[in-house]
């Protein structure tokens, strides 16, 4: 399928902010465990982020000059998506460095930053797909489907990597990933209908 690389993209993209936004509010509630288990977990996410964004690159026709896209900053959702995803993967790797470093507070405040920048990463991507020329896409149901796949797979995924790594919740790192594997496998079976209509909708109109 053509759309892969978009499919890639909006699963990673949506489950890396989720998860950073669990991090970022149970470590700012005083509840995420360890700093060494918060750094580990915002290097995971920075990496996720960073694959996303290179699996995004793959669907331009031009993936060299993909960088000409912020030129729309202005008037561009899909510019506005590359920013605002942009910064929330650089906070990740800041909030990663401040929780290695011992620097809490500091974390905190970046976390915050990267989880509304995540947020509005996921707003971004939403409007990009909320178009009148693809009806299927064009309802509720696609910035509801984007939001769920943030809070069903990026919790989660934030459960399962504190298990991991060290957590309050070591014992159910099992459970963890089994749940996880379940709600990305079933994210993945959506997404994947959610771009075959394009797919569809492509492959019907007329040839000249």
């Amino acid at each position: 399928m053509q759309e892969m690389p978009l499919l890639v993209f909006t699963l990673l993209e949506q489950t890396a902010v989720g998860a950073f936004a669990a991090l970022a509010a149970l470590r700012l509630a005083g509840k995420a465990g360890e700093g060494k288990v918060a750094f580990k977990i915002g290097l995971t996410v920075f990496a996720m982020s960073v694959v996303a964004m290179g699996a995004s690159m793959f669907h331009l026709g031009q993936p060299l000059r993909a960088v000409n896209v912020l030129f729309g900053m202005g008037s561009s959702w899909l510019s506005r998506e590359i920013l605002f995803f942009g910064l929330f993967a650089a906070c990740a790797l800041v909030y990663a460095l401040l929780e290695r470093a011992d620097k809490a507070g500091a974390a905190k405040a970046v976390g915050v930053v990267g989880a509304v920048c995540g947020v509005m990463a996921i707003v971004s991507t939403a409007i990009c797909y909320t178009q009148p020329g693809v009806p299927a896409w064009n309802s509720a149901w696609t910035p509801a489907q984007f939001a769920l796949t943030a809070v069903a797979c990026g919790i989660p995924l934030y459960g399962a990597l504190s298990a991991t790594f060290g957590g309050a919740a070591a014992k159910r790192a099992g459970a963890w990933w089994a749940a996880f594997a379940v709600l990305f496998v079933t994210q993945i079976a959506m997404r994947w209908m959610f771009f075959s209509d394009i797919v569809t909708l492509t492959s019907t109109l007329p040839t000249t």
